[in-house]
């Protein structure tokens, strides 16, 4: 299955991880929901965005209730907001990449303690002397303390990062931390 891509595409800033359910869809159904779910899930077990088996998220989607004409009809529409992408051949799913935004906003349907965690990331970089010498952070050592996945953490970084509320040079399996800005602290309740 090949689903066209839309020209339009959901403003990541609009909507955040602090709207748990909140999916950028004209009228996000439990479909959607169930089927962007799954993606995150393959994509936190397999540690990767890209080149998610596409069966394996059907599989999952099809175990949740969903009958396989709902799950197409999802992946098109999660397609169209390009919050996933969807490649196939001759009618068949064959890959899913899952797009950053994607994965931020699926996330709490997927991890639960999704807003906990970034609360907690959050904290834990306000504790750092924002004066101090560049930091190196390694993803899996975050993940562990956090209790979570290290493709979790990568992502919650990369947002604060784009919200520009934090600086880092991406390094493999981690960041070197180079600047705080002191609004990261209105994060935080």
């Amino acid at each position: 299955m090949t689903i066209p891509t839309s020209s339009s595409s959901p403003d990541p800033e609009a909507s955040s991880i602090h709207h748990p359910r909140a999916l950028p869809l004209p009228g996000p159904t439990t479909t959607d929901t169930i089927v962007l779910r799954e993606s995150v899930r393959a994509a936190l077990r397999s540690s990767m965005l890209t080149y998610l088996v596409g069966a394996e998220i059907a599989t999952s989607a099809e175990k949740a209730g969903l009958s396989p004409a709902e799950i197409e009809e999802a992946f098109g529409e999660l397609h169209r907001c390009r919050l996933l992408t969807v490649f196939g051949y001759g009618g068949a799913l064959v890959r899913v990449d899952l797009s950053r935004y994607g994965l931020l906003a699926g996330l709490p349907t997927a991890e639960p303690r999704a807003e906990e965690i970034r609360l907690a990331l959050i904290a834990g970089l306000l504790a750092l002397d924002s004066a101090g010498p560049q930091r190196w952070m390694d993803f899996r050592n975050l993940a562990d303390r956090y209790g979570t996945e290290s493709l979790v953490v990568e992502q919650l970084l990369t947002q604060l990062k784009d919200q520009h509320l934090i600086g880092f040079v991406p390094m493999y399996g981690g960041v070197l931390l180079a600047r705080i800005n002191p609004a990261l602290r209105r994060q935080l309740p």
